[in-house]
């Protein structure tokens, strides 16, 4: 460390000229420091706004289909089959009907919609053969493993994520091994991991569509006879 003599100290106005300059940097850096610090949490919210877009809202008659079936979980639609939630879904929506006598049950349900990534909740998913098998380690010694067989089928998907990979539907007349007939014909959540789909069977996506004239196959109102 070294000491000033009294006769090397420098003068008052000479420490006047020097503080000067460091003051007026000091009071720059300060100024600074807190305009950086009042502007972060703007800044880090736009960024995260970005970032995170707000989700569009879905079609009317997806709206509709979907608030439908969520309605009704835990509940038996109609007779309990699989292809009933779907036809009182879309009735209640006034969506379009669509004919129900192909022999080989694969129905169309309205408009297809060809990728699953493009799959919107209140969509409706008709299943051939549809088998998932997987598993997927939680730790290094414990996993999880599932598996669900659709040979023929029809559900309401009701939430999309990982790029359309992981659906979660909403349907009835399904159920583990040994449930009873009225347990399985209850409207109930599942998920389903479409990267363990197996070789073989399919999943279709099919969008709403609105309403022709034409009723319901099998749930028609009855008509008026006309005026004489």
């Amino acid at each position: 460390m070294t000491y000033l003599a009294s006769d090397d100290r420098p003068s008052s106005a000479e420490s006047r000229q020097g503080l000067l300059p460091r003051l007026k940097i000091a009071v720059v850096l300060a100024m600074v420091v807190g305009l950086l610090a009042g502007a972060s949490p703007r800044s880090s919210s736009s960024a995260r706004s970005r970032s995170k877009p707000r989700p569009q809202p879905l079609p009317e008659l997806n709206q509709k289909v979907l608030d439908f079936a969520k309605a009704h979980r835990g509940k038996k639609v109609g007779d309990g089959i699989c292809t009933t939630l779907a036809i009182h879904a879309l009735r209640a929506a006034d969506a379009q009907s669509y004919p129900r006598h192909r022999g080989d049950g694969d129905f169309s349900w309205g408009e297809r919609v060809e990728h699953l990534e493009d799959a919107l909740p209140g969509d409706v998913l008709q299943f051939r053969d549809a088998v998932f098998q997987g598993k997927k380690y939680v730790t290094s010694r414990r996993w999880i493993s599932w598996y669900a067989n659709y040979p023929h089928h029809t559900a309401i998907l009701s939430a999309s994520s990982e790029n359309g990979q992981v659906l979660t539907i909403l349907h009835q007349n399904v159920g583990p091994k040994g449930s009873s007939d009225e347990q399985k014909q209850r409207v109930k959540q599942d998920t389903l991991r479409m990267n363990s789909l197996q070789e073989g069977g399919w999943v279709r996506i099919y969008r709403p569509k609105q309403s022709t004239k034409q009723p319901f196959e099998g749930l028609a109102e009855p008509t008026l006879p006309e005026s004489p």
